[in-house]
């Protein structure tokens, strides 16, 4: 009972919502510069204000599913959970360049890692491999978006996210669960078999968690991997460089990629004392930059 609540760093979470926020805004503006190419301009003018309000209101219904019901199951994962148990709500990475991830609660357990994603949808559901419905009282039945997926893609950039963060602890890989928990849906039935663990309500995620038996993380792993996650930061982009010596006894440093990763790295040698030269481009290859050391 009573497990152990983590949060990420509030200063770090800022930066991501920042970057969300900046690629929200350049998908809309491909979306529009999408209209001016492909209709003509009358068209495109009567076209782009029906695209923003669709692309808003998706963007809205996306943001207000699951909100609801958060701090319910959170409760209920602090309070019926063992001490050993570690758990954050709203958890968000960005395992590759501008893929980012939020997971609605993420439970560090003895038996594993489980990825959580809650839906506060009212009404009935029914659900096939490709499509999910949802019907409140007598109205119609209206397509919702497909957790399971949404899930699926969750746990695939989570697990690419531990092997560049915990290469040395390969098997967390194999012991991630992903479950979508329906918090206040009236009943679920699914035409076929649903490829993900579907449970109502916070109590029933709690007796899920719990039938797995394997203890494979340690206490002291368990808290490393939240370390991990309370300090996260966006996505760096791994610049490749070597260091040589040229025929006259010169250092140098050569770096593939861009201007200004080789920049990067030229500020990275000044840091730790030493003087460089100024970043210059390889006349053979233009993919590679280079810049002299001394120290």
């Amino acid at each position: 009972m009573f497990a152990k609540y983590w949060t990420q760093d509030k200063e770090i979470k800022k930066i991501f919502y920042q970057k969300i926020e900046e690629k929200i805004k350049n998908d809309k503006k491909k979306m529009m510069d999408k209209i001016d190419e492909n209709l003509p301009r009358i068209l495109a003018v009567l076209t782009k204000p029906v695209a923003n309000f669709q692309f808003e209101n998706q963007r809205m219904h996306r943001e207000m599913q699951g909100s609801n019901g958060e701090n319910t199951i959170s409760n209920t994962l602090w309070f019926w959970l063992p001490r050993n148990y570690r758990f954050f709500d709203d958890v968000v990475l960005e395992p590759e360049k501008d893929e980012f991830i939020q997971l609605d609660h993420l439970v560090i357990a003895p038996q594993g890692i489980f990825i959580i994603e809650a839906k506060t949808w009212n009404g009935v559901i029914f659900a096939t491999e490709k499509t999910w419905r949802l019907k409140v009282g007598n109205k119609k039945w209206v397509k919702i978006e497909n957790p399971v997926k949404q899930n699926e893609r969750h746990t695939k950039l989570f697990k690419k996210w531990l092997n560049d963060n915990l290469p040395e602890k390969k098997f967390l890989q194999e012991i991630v669960y992903p479950v979508v928990v329906l918090k206040k849906t009236a009943w679920f039935k699914a035409k076929e078999t649903v490829e993900m663990p579907i449970v109502m309500g916070g109590l029933e995620l709690v007796s899920f968690i719990k039938s797995f038996k394997a203890n494979k993380i340690d206490d002291m792993l368990s808290k490393t991997i939240c370390e991990k996650i309370q300090f996260a930061k966006p996505y760096e982009e791994k610049i490749k460089f070597t260091e040589g010596t040229t025929r006259y006894g010169k250092k140098y440093v050569r770096v593939n990629g861009t201007f200004n990763n080789a920049l990067k790295v030229c500020e990275t040698y000044k840091e730790k004392g030493y003087k460089t030269t100024g970043v210059k481009k390889d006349k053979k290859d233009e993919n590679v930059f280079y810049f002299y050391i001394e120290k």
